[in-house]
């Protein structure tokens, strides 16, 4: 009798689970919003580098720059307006670089969440209908 029991719960087991459309639904619906997440993040992420490489090359032009007006420099007061002059530069950049990367993390938080936010309720109907049939 333990032989039969063990036989019929091998062959319940080896088979394929039943699946229903409701249990099979909710994690495709779940992967097709990380995935959309996934790439937009990606896209951000590749904005972002080149909001970095852009604000390189504006810190070493400004450098390069300083380095000239301050080689061309004939007297302690050339000097002193060289140096107000590029930390005046570097403030304003900096400013401008903060604001540029705030927009571009305000963009890329708000696109990720538009399409986790547009199918959740989805998601959630889906995940509800499957528990209470």
């Amino acid at each position: 009798m333990a032989q039969t029991a063990r036989k019929a719960n091998v062959t319940t087991s080896a088979g394929p689970a039943p699946t229903k459309p409701e249990l099979t639904a909710a994690p495709e619906i779940c992967h097709d919003l990380f995935e959309q997440a996934c790439i937009t993040f990606a896209t951000g992420i590749s904005e972002w580098g080149t909001k970095i490489a852009d604000a390189m090359t504006t810190s070493t032009n400004n450098a390069f720059q300083f380095a000239g007006e301050l080689a061309a420099a004939r007297s302690w007061p050339d000097v002193v307006a060289a140096y107000t002059s590029q930390a005046r530069k570097q403030f304003e950049t900096m400013a401008a670089m903060a604001q540029d990367f705030t927009e571009l993390n305000r963009k890329v938080v708000t696109d990720m969440l538009t399409p986790v936010t547009s199918g959740l309720p989805e998601l959630l109907n889906t995940i509800a209908a499957s528990r209470w049939r």
